[in-house]
């Protein structure tokens, strides 16, 4: 079992195609039922965080994937005046690009802006690299006065570079289509290493039926493990029991599993014990990303933003170990 501890995406810096009613800070502020929603099939999300671990739940889409900069060490602009002049121009009041080691073709990442369309990511044009500006390929740049507080990350030579993000489906497209719309997918990815501080480019694409793309919550942090579940390991389900009516006229009743409740029982060395249960007694009452493992003689996973309604029961004690039984619920 594993668990984000901590969430520590700082801001959603951009968001293409958003929608104004759903705004793209509600993915780190709110809980997963109450999403960020972009006005199409495509989205393009930009994030601080830092951590070793991201989960995201309640994905409207069918396929996505992730690019991590690590910003300790990269080429970037921080602690200068920025300025904008519309439709493709960067301005520094000191300082120069050429010496900070911008080149034509460079993807960067600008954040800060007040105008939303200056924030996101954006590739450098051919000859666009002066001391004191820098052109990008886009149109879209809206004229902004300089200030502070802002800053461009250059995404070259990224520690990740486009994964592919993995998604578990609680309902399928062919439900979704017939009026069961809430996708509800939840995705892990577990960074290559811990990062401190780092820009996260997310971006989700979905079609005719996942239109359009929304997000119900990242959770970006620490992963602590307390050891895979074992013995009894089992999913709840709870079926909603919708009632639906056939080409006949009948009725017939479509399984629409919502909550998921893994349970089982967790071998932990004595002091993740230990640990799980001062993390039960300190965080439980928030909302975390957990992930549930189990591997005997297969592989299977769930991952639930939730929490564990009682605490972890003792089940057994080892010479090294402690096996507790388990039972988490999901928050929606």
């Amino acid at each position: 079992m594993q668990i984000i501890t901590e969430q520590f995406a700082e801001t959603v810096d951009s968001m293409t195609n958003e929608d104004s009613s759903f705004p793209k800070e509600n993915m780190i502020t709110l809980r997963p039922g109450d999403v960020s929603k972009a006005t199409g099939q495509s989205t393009t999300i930009g994030l601080t965080a830092q951590g070793n671990t991201a989960a995201f739940h309640n994905v409207y889409a069918v396929s996505g994937t992730i690019t991590i900069k690590d910003n300790v060490g990269a080429v970037k602009t921080t602690g200068v005046n920025l300025s904008i002049t519309a439709t493709s121009t960067i301005t520094r009041a000191s300082g120069s690009f050429v010496a900070e080691g911008y080149t034509a073709g460079d993807e960067i990442f600008l954040k800060g802006f007040t105008n939303d369309a200056n924030n996101g990511f954006f590739t450098i044009a051919g000859g666009g690299v002066a001391a004191s500006t820098l052109t990008v390929t886009a149109t879209s740049l809206v004229t902004e006065g300089s200030a502070s507080g802002r800053s461009i990350i250059n995404m070259e030579n990224p520690e990740v570079d486009g994964a592919e993000l993995h998604f578990v489906t609680k309902l399928t497209p062919t439900m979704a289509a017939t009026g069961l719309t809430n996708s509800n997918v939840d995705v892990w990815y577990e960074f290559e290493r811990y990062f401190s501080d780092c820009t996260v480019k997310l971006t989700l694409t979905g079609s005719s039926v996942y239109d359009p793309v929304h997000i119900g919550l990242v959770m970006i942090g620490f992963n602590t493990s307390f050891g895979r579940s074992q013995f009894g390991f089992r999913f709840g389900r709870q079926d909603l029991s919708i009632r639906t009516k056939t080409s006949s006229g009948s009725t017939a009743n479509t399984t629409r599993p919502i909550i998921r409740q893994p349970q089982g029982t967790v071998s932990c060395e004595k002091q993740h014990a230990h640990n799980l249960q001062l993390w039960f007694d300190s965080q439980n009452q928030f909302g975390h990303s957990m992930k549930f493992t189990k591997d005997v003689n297969y592989h299977e996973d769930i991952v639930i933003f939730g929490f564990l309604p009682v605490p972890p029961v003792l089940r057994r004690e080892k010479p090294l170990h402690l096996e507790y039984n388990v039972r988490a619920e999901e928050i929606l």
